[in-house]
């Protein structure tokens, strides 16, 4: 009798940035009980990575690309027209040749470009060779489908399947240890409307833009709590410099544990993500599990969850201070209902039934 892993159809995730964020590891779960055995992987190096991941992998049924940054960045720093074209065209023919062996290649488009990209308009060239060559494609939200058609100018509806990005229930203990030691640590008081910023800090997440609008507010009983790991020496500079001259402001500039996510998201009012542009925000359906609502730009409504019951939007620094200038605890705790209910059928179980579906299509 086979192995039951031998019996499932094998999916090869590419890259592996499962560490420090559960979305691929909880997909990958969640398809087992689809038939499927996940693996995960990095691209090659070299020429053509989708045919020699292919051809290295040859029981896998389905590449399927969560993030494709090495496979533009060649392209982006061609440095002439001619190379830029010449590599464009190899990449449509790793693409082809790579399906020829057999693979469905499946991508996840999670942003229109990289996030501090090298050059914009040479990126969505590329991305449009990967999104016309690809078998299927992923997207988070209907909004999104639509920006991404627009950007690429393809029509790629007939070959989308819209999965929304999985809630984190289960994901984060409940701490009352680390709740505690927060609490001291951060000398929060149930006076206090709290702002919590949360995740990686980069330079494309809006902070400077929220510590300006923060910076305007006069009332004293506003917190600020800035959480999570920056290995950029400017932003770290500019945070402890802000954190110096306002008490208010409370930085947690490391890797937050698991044990304390929880606790951080119950401390706060409202969770800020000043984001510039993006398809999808991990940190949004967070917040949204959590029941905290969101202080998000205009731009943030692609991602379908988010609207005018669970959020505040802005659209420019000075729009943002006149936000934070009207929060309001107790209207912020319905708005926190209404998060909660807008990420309440996004279970992993759900999710991945719709991903099934896309590798079979």
């Amino acid at each position: 009798m086979p192995d039951v892993d031998e019996a499932r159809r094998k999916v090869l995730f590419l890259p592996d940035w499962s560490k420090g964020n559960p979305y691929q590891e909880r997909l990958a779960n969640a398809l087992a009980g689809h038939g499927y055995h996940v693996r995960f992987a990095e691209y090659p190096k070299g020429a053509f990575p989708l045919l020699k991941t292919a051809l290295a992998n040859s029981d896998c049924d389905v590449l399927h690309l969560h993030w494709v940054n090495s496979l533009v960045e060649s392209v982006t720093w061609s440095g002439s027209a001619l190379k830029k074209r010449i590599k464009l065209m190899m990449l449509g023919l790793d693409l082809l040749l790579a399906k020829l062996s057999g693979v469905r290649i499946v991508w996840t488009i999670h942003n229109l470009v990289t996030h501090e990209s090298a050059n914009q308009e040479t990126e969505i060239e590329a991305r449009r060779v990967i999104a016309r060559g690809a078998s299927h494609l992923l997207l988070h939200s209907d909004s999104a489908l639509k920006l991404v058609e627009l950007t690429y100018g393809l029509p790629l509806r007939h070959k989308t399947t819209i999965a929304p990005h999985g809630n984190y229930d289960g994901c984060y203990p409940e701490c009352s240890e680390a709740r505690n030691t927060l609490l001291t640590t951060l000398n929060i008081e149930d006076r206090h409307t709290v702002l919590l910023f949360f995740g990686a800090i980069r330079r494309y997440k809006g902070l400077e833009t929220l510590l300006n609008a923060f910076a305007n507010l006069t009332d004293p009983s506003f917190r600020l709590i800035i959480a999570g790991a920056c290995s950029d020496s400017g932003l770290i500079e500019l945070i402890t410099k802000s954190a110096s001259s306002d008490s208010r402001i409370l930085p947690l500039l490391r890797f937050i544990r698991d044990d304390e996510v929880q606790p951080l998201f119950d401390l706060a009012d409202i969770v800020a993500l000043p984001f510039e542009r993006t398809l999808t925000s991990g940190s949004a359906t967070l917040a949204c599990t959590m029941g905290r609502p969101l202080l998000v730009p205009e731009e943030a409504k692609v991602l379908d969850i988010v609207n005018t019951a669970n959020a505040l939007f802005f659209d420019t620094e000075a729009g943002l201070t006149k936000q934070l200038q009207t929060l309001d605890k107790i209207c912020l705790k319905e708005m926190g209902k209404s998060a909660r209910a807008a990420v309440e059928g996004h279970s992993w179980k759900n999710v991945s039934e719709r991903v099934a579906s896309a590798y079979a299509r």
